[in-house]
């Protein structure tokens, strides 16, 4: 599950950016909403597994450190508090998403604003679930 947050992030950067033009202005319209309301779901899953079972998820994705002693992993933390100000940023993306349908209707350039949304947003995941704070 918490995998699949990355994975529908990284795969709707990527239909975006690449087949924007195709879907056309409807089309992204749609598909950013769309991808935002899942990963709201996704996260609500999320919460309810970290913040009421009482549980916390560390995803080690490989090794970035290693001298001596002194190891750092590069990986996400999934822990109640994380999660729930996921939920909060879903949230207002989500609104924010809808809110942008009606005010970039007629821009030119809405494609590359909707990619660049989501492009912010995949970043502020990965501000959200660090491993460790030594990136920050």
């Amino acid at each position: 599950m918490y995998i699949l947050l990355i994975y529908t992030l990284v795969f709707s950067i990527i239909t975006m950016g690449l087949f924007g033009r195709l879907l056309g202005t409807k089309g992204i319209f749609f598909f950013s909403n769309f991808m935002m309301f899942l990963c709201l779901i996704y996260a609500l899953f999320m919460v309810y597994e970290t913040a009421f079972a009482s549980s916390f998820t560390v995803v080690k994705l490989g090794a970035w450190i290693h001298v001596g002693t002194l190891s750092l992993d590069w990986g996400f933390l999934f822990d109640s508090i994380s999660s729930t100000m996921l939920v909060v940023v879903l949230f207002v993306s989500f609104f924010v998403h809808l809110f942008s349908v009606s005010y970039m209707n007629e821009d030119p350039h809405v494609i590359r604003f909707f990619f660049f949304f989501m492009f912010f947003f995949f970043f502020l995941f990965f501000f959200l679930f660090i491993f460790f704070f030594l990136f920050l």
